[in-house]
């Protein structure tokens, strides 16, 4: 009795190892056939056994649009950005992992002034700010008593100047044209040029042009710096400030 039972026992026991090393060979073939016959993959709502032959990877979804990882380099396509336009567009990716199109770049100007003209009298080492004149969009934020605009809105912006100036004297003194930025916590450089003024017969020209992160409420205002006692003539004078972000 015990030997039959040992026997059934290894019997058993073969089978089992015989059923484990065919079950192994079959899934080693399955396994080939999945790396060989399924070198594509396709998952979709519309047609999801169709794939492109270029595609290593398909994902389709209900309204047509694909996500595609191509099979030769490996690049990737996704076909549900936020217009069907076929131009090129800068993409950025929200908090939430969706793509999104970036608006097209337009500076929107944001303040700006109009041929402003003075003249001041300065003492050397003296700093002036200068008298501007809005244009008339941008009276409301231009602050007379302290010749200063108050920001709108944060963001990154393009600060633009330029004008002519002239001295009263007849050697070629130097000045500094700044714009600057006082946010509560004292004046904070912004931009500047130095203009080389070539005396009382006639006017130099300067300009320049630098992006400058602003926040809403920050006040902004143009000065002179002089080195030399002097007296200041400027025309033409502009400051535009253009929002870019």
């Amino acid at each position: 009795m015990k030997t039959k039972q040992l026997i059934k026992h290894t019997l058993s026991a073969k089978s089992f190892a015989t059923k484990v090393l065919a079950t192994a060979v079959l899934s080693g073939a399955l396994l080939l056939v999945s790396s060989t016959g399924f070198a594509q993959i396709k998952a979709g709502v519309i047609n999801p056994t169709v794939i492109d032959a270029n595609s290593l990877l398909e994902t389709e979804s209900a309204n047509g649009k694909k996500f595609i990882i191509h099979k030769s380099d490996g690049t990737m396509v996704i076909e549900n950005t936020p217009d069907a336009t076929t131009d090129d567009k800068f993409l950025k990716i929200d908090a939430a992992g969706n793509v999104k199109k970036l608006q097209q770049f337009i500076p929107t100007v944001k303040m700006t002034t109009q041929n402003s003209s003075g003249s001041f009298a300065m003492a050397a080492g003296a700093t002036q700010r200068i008298t501007l004149t809005p244009a008339a969009n941008y009276v409301g934020l231009y602050d007379v008593a302290n010749n200063q605009f108050t920001v709108p809105e944060t963001g990154l912006y393009l600060v633009s100047m330029g004008g002519l100036f002239r001295s009263n004297l007849a050697t070629s003194p130097a000045i500094h044209v700044q714009v600057m930025r006082n946010d509560g916590s004292g004046p904070e450089f912004v931009t500047s040029f130095v203009g080389t003024i070539l005396g009382p017969a006639a006017f130099s020209t300067g300009n320049a042009t630098i992006p400058f992160m602003l926040t809403a409420g920050d006040k902004v205002f143009m000065q002179f710096v002089t080195g030399v006692a002097q007296t200041v003539t400027y025309q033409k004078l502009n400051l535009m400030l253009m929002r870019v972000d």
